[in-house]
Parts: structure tokens; sequence; C-alpha cells
């Protein structure tokens, strides 16, 4: 008769899929980013696994989120800050990168790619789950009940203005290269240009260490109480 835990729901979840013959429950929602530590700490053996895409091509795709919700559109140095700030935690969390060209193009090897310490594979992609899902007043579900579209990438090159293609580079520079992102007007850029994209970073990657030490402090202050 007691409330339920967050670990003991997904438990009864899970439980009820295996009844059904189904062996992996996938929950993906991307702003698990941030409370990494704090999922591990709830399912120690959950595979975590954080997708990453092109930054040229999220910048649009997110904004055109932000505006189906009625949200602010974020500006290209707000967004840097937030795909850096993603990218950083799959170091410093040693989480499992896939990236989403790689889905897109070979969903079956990179998805087997993804499960092989789970001792479990995929010989087909069951896509009737992912319409099941869709809901038509959920927008960022919309999507989930179509075929994959192995293209769906490098629209950016149509869409964003050169100016703005050339300041996701600079400021997102190291994460595209760690990831086989080709600086699309590298050719471009100065080499002025390249140092203040380094040394935005530099700060960046400052304030973001400050920031998992005060979550980390915090949760654990908060402990001492609970």
């Amino acid at each position: 008769g007691g409330t339920l835990s967050v670990a003991e729901l997904f438990e009864a979840v899970v439980q009820s899929y295996n009844k059904h013959g189904k062996e992996l429950l996938i929950e993906k929602t991307p702003t698990h980013i941030f409370h990494v530590p704090y999922i591990r700490a709830l399912f120690p053996d959950a595979l975590i696994v954080h997708i990453v895409r092109d930054p040229r091509d999220v910048y649009p795709s997110f904004n055109g989120l932000l505006e189906k919700l009625g949200k602010r559109k974020r500006t290209v140095r707000e967004f840097c800050v937030l795909w850096n700030y993603c990218i950083e935690m799959t170091r410093v969390q040693k989480i499992k990168t896939v990236r989403y060209e790689d889905l897109v193009q070979r969903p079956l090897e990179a998805t087997n790619a993804l499960l092989a310490s789970t001792g479990m594979s995929v010989t087909a992609l069951d896509e009737e789950n992912y319409k099941q899902i869709v809901k038509p007043h959920e927008v960022w579900h919309a999507n989930l009940g179509k075929k994959i579209i192995a293209t769906n990438f490098g629209k950016y090159k149509t869409i964003l203005s050169k100016e703005v293609i050339a300041e996701i580079e600079v400021l997102c520079l190291d994460g595209m290269r760690a990831f086989g992102y080709t600086p699309y007007e590298n050719a471009e850029r100065s080499f002025f240009v390249r140092i203040r994209g380094s040394f935005f970073w530099a700060i960046q990657k400052g304030l973001i260490y400050v920031s998992v030490l005060l979550a980390f402090f915090k949760r654990k202050i908060h402990n001492l109480f609970v």
C-alpha cells in the first residue's frame, strides 16, 4: 500500500514486460544526460547510451522543436554551450556513445554493437513498438512512427547560413573532431577565429567541471539528512 520508489516503479514495469516476452526496456529522455550519477545510483546495472549528432544538424532541429512547444529559440552560442556540455558529460561520466548518423545508416549494426556487453542482440527492428508510442498531442514523439530515413543528416547545408555554420564549428570544434564531424567551412576560418573557439571552450569546460563538483557535493549534503 506504500508509495513506490522510482527504482521499484521501473522494476515493476520491467517485470510486466518480461511476462510478454520482452527482454529489454529502453527509456529515452535527452535530459537524462544531466542526471547520470543519480540514474546510476538507482539502476547500477543499466546500460546508459548517449546519441551524439552533428551540432550543425541539431541546431535547426532543436529550435524547430522549441518553436512547436511554444518556447524561446536558442541563440547559436546558447545552443553550443548545451551541446558541448552534453559531449563533455559523456566523457566525464564514461557513457557509451553512438553517432546518430551511424544509427540511421546502419541501425542493426549500431544497435548490436551497443548491446554486445549485455549478451543480447537483435535481428530486426520492431517498428510496431515505436508506432504504439506515438501520441498526437506530444510533438516530441511525432516522428517515432515514421520509418528511419538513412539520409536524414547534412541538411544544415541548405538550412543554415555560412555565418551560422562557421560559428557552430568554431564553438563546437573539439567535440566535432572527437566524433568525426568535418568542419564544412574550415578553409575559410582564420587562425584567430580558431583560437577564439578554443578559448571559449576552455572557459566552458572549467564551468562544466565546477557544475559537476557542485552537483556532487549537493547530493552528498542531501544524503546526510535523508
